[in-house]
């Protein structure tokens, strides 16, 4: 099936091109809510609970913002918020710790019921799921209110309904992923397209020893950037590196992430970091995504 992130990967990696303006006639969501699976099957499906790198990411790059979280299975609760992110960016990360595939089975309606209840303010929504909901969901509940929704399907997930989800809230395709270790790579998609930019261009690298540094470069259209630097395996460390240069980096680190907010860039210039294998168990692809 055609993706959101099948679509990204014609971008070729390295040669995208972006633009510090605003994408023309987008509004700037300033409400975010997340609604994750949180089934059984994630058990298989995201072991590593890579869904919850993706809402510690997008709350990372968005404090300015408000945010909630919604879980669900066989029932669903609110996991935390709606709360401003800034303050609270480390009672969200210690919430999404306690995501463990524990929920039973998959009722969509409830989900979006608790989150309708939870956060009905918020101005984007990222549903996210791998299985079919037990019947059928009643669409009702997507459509009022009509929240955009940013929607990620994966494992046994029915695209006819996740691509109804996103039709009719006005969202992009959904996104349709093989590996739940692309689930960050998403989230920077996302977060580029909730604040109205151009998708981030990417950059991979393969490391093959422990030690070894690659060097990832772009050319900033701004001042600022945003990096989110990825990687399949947890137990692998990979660390960034800029040297002597006069940047003003702010960053956070997942498991298997690093999430950097680069600031007192050189518009126009190309700038250069270095991300280096600090552990390495076996050989593994890196990927950054890259908003500029």
């Amino acid at each position: 099936m055609a993706s959101a992130l099948a679509a990204l990967a014609g971008l070729t990696l390295g040669s995208a091109s972006a633009s510090a303006q605003k994408l023309p006639g987008c509004t700037e969501a300033q409400n975010i809510q997340g609604i994750i699976d949180d089934s059984g099957s994630m058990a298989g499906n995201d072991p590593d609970n890579y869904r919850a790198d993706l809402l510690e990411a997008i709350a990372f790059f968005n404090k300015g913002k408000t945010m909630g979280a919604t879980l669900f299975g066989s029932d669903a609760s609110q996991l935390f918020g709606p709360f401003q992110i800034g303050p609270n960016f480390g009672a969200i990360r210690n919430a999404l710790a306690t995501v463990d595939s524990n929920g039973g089975g998959t009722d969509y309606d409830a989900g979006f019921s608790v989150a309708n209840a939870q956060n009905p303010n918020a101005n984007a929504r990222i549903f996210l799921s791998d299985g079919r909901p037990g019947g059928d969901p009643d669409p009702n509940l997507w459509r009022n209110p009509g929240i955009k929704a940013y929607v990620v399907g994966f494992g046994s997930a029915d695209f006819t309904i996740l691509n109804q989800i996103a039709s009719e809230t006005g969202g992009p395709v959904p996104f349709s992923i093989e590996n739940a270790s692309q689930l960050r790579t998403v989230s920077q998609i996302i977060n580029a397209a909730i604040n109205c930019e151009p998708a981030p261009i990417l950059r991979e690298r393969r490391f093959s020893s422990q030690g070894q540094t690659k060097t990832i470069g772009f050319k900033p259209v701004g001042r600022s950037a945003e990096v989110l630097i990825s990687w399949p395996t947890i137990g692998n460390v990979f660390k960034a590196l800029f040297g002597k240069k006069k940047v003003k980096v702010q960053s956070v680190r997942g498991e298997s992430f690093i999430a950097l907010n680069l600031r007192k860039l050189k518009k126009g210039k190309k700038l250069k970091f270095q991300v280096r294998a600090k552990r390495l168990t076996g050989s593994e692809t890196v990927t950054a995504a890259i908003i500029r």
